[in-house]
């Protein structure tokens, strides 16, 4: 994590703990850079987040260590679960350049429109499928 990335976590806590003071900001971000500058930056934001959703208070720097195992997990687990997404590729088509024959033009839309549809519930599932969880993470308490 460099300088400018925790100041950005510090500002992040500042907002949502408007009575806290910090006498010198600089001494702060050196400080919290020491201790966490260890670990990316995205794995601290989120254990950040998580405190900010737990407490009303400013947290210590051991509080928020504390949540790193737990926020890395989940920075492992939305990465490996979004690169695939990225890697995947629709199948080949075969390119239509003429309205086929006995079809009318709004006939021949629908069908592209419908393939399309068929194409995305293949590749991603199905919206109304109950089983179908993906984008969703489990919400703990």
């Amino acid at each position: 994590m460099t300088e400018k990335e925790t100041m950005m976590i510090l500002a992040i806590l500042k907002q949502n703990y408007k009575n806290a003071k910090i006498e010198d900001p600089k001494a702060e971000v050196n400080m919290w850079l020491a201790e966490l500058g260890q670990y990316p930056a995205d794995v601290v934001k989120v254990a950040t987040q998580f405190h900010i959703a737990r407490s009303d208070f400013w947290p210590t720097i051991e509080a928020i260590k504390k949540l790193i195992p737990r926020a890395q997990t989940l920075v492992q687990f939305e990465k490996a679960n979004s690169e695939p997404q990225k890697k995947l590729e629709a199948p080949k088509r075969a390119k239509v350049t003429a309205i086929p024959d006995g079809m009318t033009e709004d006939e021949w839309l629908d069908a592209i429109i419908q393939d399309q549809i068929d194409l995305e519930t293949e590749m991603y599932g199905d919206d109304n499928d109950d089983n179908n969880t993906a984008g969703f993470l489990p919400y703990e308490k």
